[in-house]
């Protein structure tokens, strides 16, 4: 099988920036699975859920799943944060890499987020606070039940959040290209 590492968590955990920066560490591809929706339907996220919903985003969304746990190339795939509410898509990152739950407390992913994104998330429009309660409350036990590691976030930098995930991620046999001492994040 090849390397495939599924990065998930809620909006503002850091999926995306970690990702990115985790897949150039590991000298790997990397893939946003809402980037790539966005590219593949030319629609922004908040559009597509204006014209087919969550269902038709979902949907969308888990064909990007497929198509990533399909490649052959080691990549490190940020994952939406509410797709592990379809079945499929929790399926088929369990079937085809190690999933990483990024876990951050209510309170860091509040102080994360900006207006700009949360326009870009339909789920987290109206009352923040209440929506990220909501949602973490929902979607905690599926990333538990989902993830083979879990990395706390919280009052870490993002340096610190990549050196405990390497850490962790050699005992899986996955390790950076270069040693750690080599690079900054």
């Amino acid at each position: 099988m090849a390397a495939r590492i599924f990065l998930i968590g809620m909006p503002g955990s850091g999926k995306s920036t970690l990702g990115s920066e985790l897949a150039n560490l590991l000298g790997w591809q990397w893939l946003d699975t809402d980037l790539e929706v966005e590219r593949a339907n030319g629609m922004e996220v908040a559009e597509i859920f204006a014209s087919r919903g969550e269902a038709g985003f979902r949907y969308e969304e888990e064909r990007v799943l497929g198509k990533a746990a399909a490649t052959m190339e080691p990549i490190v795939i940020s994952v939406g944060g509410g797709a592990v509410a379809d079945p499929f898509s929790r399926r088929r990152m369990a079937d085809s890499g190690t999933v990483v739950w990024l876990r951050a407390a209510n309170e860091t992913l509040l102080s994360r987020l900006n207006a700009k994104e949360v326009d870009a998330r339909p789920l987290l429009v109206g009352n923040l606070e209440a929506a990220v309660g909501r949602l973490s409350t929902f979607r905690m036990p599926l990333y538990n039940a989902l993830s083979d590691l879990t990395v706390d976030v919280d009052g870490l930098s993002e340096k610190e959040v990549l050196e405990v995930l390497l850490e962790q991620l050699e005992k899986f046999g996955i390790t950076a290209k270069d040693k750690r001492d080599n690079w900054d994040a």
